[in-house]
C-alpha cells in the first residue's frame, strides 16, 4: 500500500486551499468599523458562517470551505491583490483579516476596499504607524512593523505595518488558541 509524504500532504492542501477561491469576489463592506477585539467591516469573532458571509456581500456568498473563507479578485490565486478573510473554528468566526493588495514596484497599493473600515480611533490599512502608535500607545511589538492588542478571553487585534511605506497593510481580529 502507498502511503502520502509529508511534501504530498503539503502540495495536496495547497491546492485545496487554492482551488475554492478562484470565483470568489473582494468584501463589499456594508459596515465600515473594525472594532478592536471584536470584528472587522461587520464580520464577528463568535458569529457562524452565514453571518461573515452576509456581512461581506452578496458577490461572496459562494464560500465553499467550511474553515476558511477568501475574499478576493474573481480568478486570483493569491492575496497579492489584496483579500479578506475569516476563519471558523467549531462552526463559528475565530479570525478576521484584510490585507491590502501588493503595489506593482514594492510594498503595498493601499485602496478600496480595503482602505475603508477604520477604528474608532480612524486606524485602518494605510494609517502611518505614526498614527497608529499615537492611536493606541499600548500596543505591544514583538517584532518590528507588527502591533497588537489584547483583549479578554485569549483576543487579539494586530496590525501589520508594511516597512518600506511605514503603513498598515493588514489587520487581524482573532482568538488566539490555548498554547500558543
Amino acid at each position: 500500500m502507498r502511503t502520502r509524504t509529508p511534501f504530498s500532504l503539503l502540495a495536496l492542501g495547497a491546492v485545496l486551499w487554492v482551488a475554492p477561491t478562484a470565483d470568489a469576489a473582494l468584501p463589499t463592506f456594508k459596515d465600515k468599523t473594525i472594532v478592536v477585539g471584536k470584528s472587522i467591516a461587520g464580520v464577528k469573532l463568535g458569529a457562524g458562517l452565514a453571518s461573515g458571509k452576509a456581512a461581506w456581500g452578496k458577490a461572496n456568498a459562494d464560500c465553499s470551505d467550511p474553515l476558511v473563507c477568501q475574499f478576493r479578485v474573481k480568478g486570483a490565486v493569491s492575496g497579492d491583490k489584496g483579500e479578506g478573510l475569516f476563519s471558523l473554528k467549531g462552526g463559528k468566526i475565530s479570525r478576521i483579516q484584510i490585507t491590502a493588495p501588493l503595489a506593482s514596484g514594492a510594498g503595498h497599493a493601499y485602496k478600496a476596499p480595503f482602505t475603508t473600515p477604520k477604528t474608532s480611533k480612524g486606524i485602518g490599512i494605510g494609517s502611518t504607524e505614526a498614527k497608529l502608535k499615537k492611536a493606541y500607545p499600548k500596543a505591544t511589538s514583538p517584532s518590528k512593523g507588527y502591533f497588537v492588542i489584547k483583549s479578554p478571553g485569549r483576543v487579539e487585534t494586530s496590525f501589520v505595518v508594511d516597512q518600506s511605506a511605514k503603513r498598515v497593510s493588514s489587520v487581524v481580529v482573532e482568538i488566539i488558541p490555548a498554547g500558543y
